[in-house]
């Protein structure tokens, strides 16, 4: 027996009817299946782009409260610094202004600083006397000197003397001179560093002490 039109007609409808409810049931599972596994996904924690975000931005606030307590830190420790070296260089030039005033020697007409290496290696007298002719010398030009300071280094007992001379008189003797200049504060006067010619007792020889005069010279400052 054939089979009639009407009969594969109903078949194929049939395996239509089958095939598009198989599609149904797949798309369905489908879709109930997939956001369960989406859902367990942001669950675990492991990627979670908004919470490493957050943990980011933690990290990164952290980090510049680090940044910003170290240049604190640091700027508190520079200024330290730098008001301890100013306290220093404070009392290094105190201490520098002491030591010279304990190697100054100053009167009304000259000072005499006398070099660091004395400090200490030395002993001086003033005289504030000064002597002077009654006019009745050549011309009759009044000759004077005075205001004498000596000075007389202890461990090579080498000395030399500041003296103070009208312009028309000047070291008599046997003495090396050189004069310093005019005195303002005594018109008609010039200063003048001396040493003896004559040795005396462990002093440095006489050709040593002529040499040092210019250098006792630089250590006077005329007024």
């Amino acid at each position: 027996m054939k089979p009639t039109k009407s009969n594969t007609k109903a078949v194929v409808l049939s395996l239509v009817i089958v095939l598009l409810l198989v599609g149904v049931a797949v798309a369905v599972v489908g879709l109930t299946a997939a956001p369960a596994s989406t859902v367990t996904s942001f669950e675990s924690g492991d990627y979670d782009y908004f919470a490493l975000q957050a943990a980011q931005a933690s990290k990164d606030a952290e980090a510049k409260i680090k940044a910003e307590a170290k240049r604190v830190a640091d700027a508190e420790q520079a200024a330290q610094a730098a008001k301890e070296a100013e306290a220093q260089k404070a009392k290094d030039a105190e201490a520098v202004a002491q030591q010279q005033s304990e190697r100054t020697i100053d009167t009304p007409y000259y000072t005499i600083v006398l070099p660091e290496s004395w400090l200490g290696d030395f002993e001086y007298q003033y005289d504030d006397s000064y002597d002077k002719t009654d006019g009745t010398g050549d011309n009759g030009v009044v000759l004077g000197l005075g205001y004498v300071t000596s000075v007389k280094r202890l461990s090579t007992n080498e000395h030399f003397q500041v003296v103070c001379y009208s312009d028309s008189y000047g070291p008599q003797g046997r003495f090396y001179s050189k004069n310093l200049g005019a005195l303002s504060m005594l018109p008609g006067h010039h200063v003048a560093v001396v040493t003896s010619i004559d040795p005396i007792a462990g002093e440095v020889s006489a050709q040593d002490r002529e040499a040092l005069l210019g250098e006792y010279a630089s250590y006077v400052t005329v007024k």
